[in-house]
């Protein structure tokens, strides 16, 4: 599957030999716990987790991680929060990136993506933006858990993704899909693609363990609807965008998918690593699952990549096959979000899943 380089999508460009060490391709940071935001499927909320409420990453730190990290091979850094145009060296932190040679993306939730604002993300050359975009107006916005989206706000967002799109970033628009809006798929595709967006990226609601879940989470009759949705959306957008996407469990649903397509897998531990705020090294932006802590004293980013028990497990997993425990069509490591399957096989690993139990009980090797 051919996709080009320019787009905030990222494929795995081969399979490593278990014996291999990977490339340390790309590092998501989130660099800010701050946000003018209140998402009900967020999973960095300070409000959620308090100790971490104001907590940022530094520019000292920005540039320890980086000095570490370019030996190993890394191109691509991706900025996000929070709300990272709210950290104060957001503009720093990309001058600093690009200075040393890389493509550098940026996950905004819209709000404060003004012309000013984009006039100096194409000063430090910024690459590419991908914005969230909560649904087909304000109203299912707010239903699918933008609680701030009122019809002024969402209204402005719009404004500044077409500002994103007519300064020259390649514009993608990210919407999760809940319980709430699955059945707005379409007419959410079609607002993006009128805005102009390169491509589009629908993920499905990612457990968060708390009372959101209740609220967000599809059950299976609701995921095959929303896989049905989300078929009929990418054939209304087909040749339209470049890519239409859905993070099921990386499923992607480009204007080139055939019905011999794989499932393909996550670049997670394989090719990126993600740094937190509150000094956690994650395998994924999404998870809680920490690996170590940047800010603790003598943290070797070489040594962790090459020689972590978990990590080598995931790199283990070659092959993506179904899981004796439930319907998933997926090994359950390394991600946990709910699989959907384009050919029917449609669950949720359930909460009792040995998988899953294994797969958390076990991080700390």
């Amino acid at each position: 599957m051919e996709v080009g380089k320019d787009i905030g999508v990222q494929f795995l460009e081969h399979e490593c030999k278990p014996s291999e060490v990977p490339k340390l391709k790309r590092i998501g940071f989130t660099i800010t716990y701050n946000c003018d935001g209140n998402c009900t499927y967020c999973f960095t909320k300070p409000d959620k987790t308090p100790a971490n409420a104001g907590k940022e990453i530094s520019a000292e730190e920005f540039k320890e991680v980086l000095k570490q990290a370019i030996p190993l091979g890394l191109e691509e850094i991706q900025l996000s929060g929070g709300e990272p145009l709210m950290h104060k060296d957001v503009f720093e932190f990309v001058r600093t990136a690009k200075h040393a040679g890389l493509r550098v993306g940026l996950f905004t939730n819209g709000s404060m993506l003004d012309k000013e604002t984009l006039r100096k993300l194409k000063s430090h050359k910024l690459d590419w933006i991908r914005v969230g975009l909560g649904g087909s107006d304000y109203k299912m916005s707010m239903a699918s858990g933008r609680l701030n989206d009122t019809k002024e706000r969402f209204e402005k967002n719009l404004e500044n993704i077409r500002s994103s799109v007519q300064a020259g970033f390649v514009t993608g628009a990210f919407t999760p899909v809940t319980k709430n809006d699955y059945k707005d798929v379409r007419r959410t595709a079609a607002l993006a693609r009128g805005l102009g967006v390169k491509y589009i990226i629908f993920c499905n609601y990612i457990p968060l363990g708390n009372e959101q879940d209740k609220l967000n989470r599809m059950n299976s009759e609701e995921h095959r609807k929303a896989v049905e949705e989300l078929l009929r959306a990418r054939e209304d957008q087909r040749g339209k965008v470049d890519v239409f996407a859905y993070y099921g469990f990386f499923e992607y649903l480009s204007s080139n998918w055939k019905e011999s397509d794989v499932v393909l897998k996550g670049p997670c531990g394989r090719e990126r690593l993600a740094f937190i705020a509150n000094g956690d090294v994650r395998t994924c932006l999404c998870t809680t699952h920490k690996l170590d802590n940047f800010r603790r004293d003598g943290f070797d980013l070489r040594k962790l990549w090459e020689t972590h028990s978990f990590l080598l497990e995931i790199r283990k997993n070659r092959i993506f096959e179904p899981c004796n425990n439930c319907k998933r069509n997926g090994i359950c490591k390394p991600c946990l979000t709910p699989a959907i399957n384009i050919n029917g096989r449609i669950d949720t690993a359930p909460p009792q899943c040995p998988r899953v139990r294994d797969y958390n009980m076990n991080l700390s090797t």
